[in-house]
């Protein structure tokens, strides 16, 4: 549930089946617009502000931590997923 808490409304629901372990907000490589991203059971998916799917990936492990940064300096950042299994993931330009 992505809530509004200015004008005390929800702003869309999307059932996440893997879980939220983890979330991050930014702007994903080609888009004009931030998306929020989920991180859950070996899954990652991302959203836009209409709660429509953007992205969506697998990982290794439970999602722990997600993060943007501009990692290799090109002016757009990377996501950077960190899960239990011990493993730091760079997903670039996906």
């Amino acid at each position: 549930l992505a809530y509004d808490v200015e004008f005390n409304s929800d702003i869309f629901f999307r059932d996440v089946p893997d879980g939220v372990s983890a979330m991050a907000v930014g702007t994903l490589e080609g888009r004009r617009y931030p998306s929020v991203i989920v991180g859950g059971n070996c899954a990652i998916q991302g959203f836009d502000v209409d709660g429509e799917e953007v992205y969506w990936s697998v990982t290794g492990d439970n999602v722990s931590a997600l993060a943007f940064c501009d990692v290799d300096g090109d002016g757009h950042s990377e996501l950077i997923v960190g899960s239990d299994d011990f493993e730091i993931k760079i997903y670039q330009n996906e």
